[in-house]
């Protein structure tokens, strides 16, 4: 998926989060969502994180494309540490921001291995990335967006 494409699903997904979690402050939520969405690409050295934030290129030296960093494990290990530190907020939208990346990814033709290293076994769909399905779920995303949007007052 693009970069505009998990950026939106992690939102629309931390909007729907906020009906279930009770979290102490939903703007840091949100805002962890975000970025988390889109946090899983640091493994791959062109992705538009790389190109925004400098320190994230080591990711992509270290780690394989959809490898670990595509695993449900480093999600888990973020989430733990945020949580060790008191930081409740800001690890449940690492967390859901996360799981919103590796689903969408899922769709894609490429797909995920959510459990490795210790499984090989990977989900996939048929979506290509950039192309035209994508573009249709990515403003079918935007209309469901602004819909929870003008529900939320």
């Amino acid at each position: 998926m693009l970069f505009r494409t998990h950026i939106l699903i992690g939102f629309l997904l931390g909007l729907l989060a906020l009906d279930i979690l009770d979290v102490e402050n939903k703007f840091i939520f949100l805002i962890f969502t975000i970025i988390f969405s889109s946090f899983p690409d640091v493994d791959h050295e062109g992705s538009k994180i790389n190109k925004k934030l400098f320190f994230t290129k080591i990711f992509s030296f270290l780690f394989k494309h959809r490898g670990f960093v595509h695993s449900i494990f480093f999600a888990l290990i973020l989430f733990l540490i945020a949580r060790r530190f008191g930081y409740y907020s800001a690890g449940y939208g690492v967390l859901v921001g996360y799981l919103a990346h590796l689903s969408a990814d899922s769709l894609t033709r490429n797909g995920v291995r959510i459990f490795y290293p210790l499984f090989n076994f990977k989900i996939r769909g048929f979506i290509k990335t950039g192309g035209l399905i994508e573009r249709m779920l990515f403003y079918c995303i935007l209309a469901l967006t602004l819909l929870k949007i003008s529900n939320l007052y």
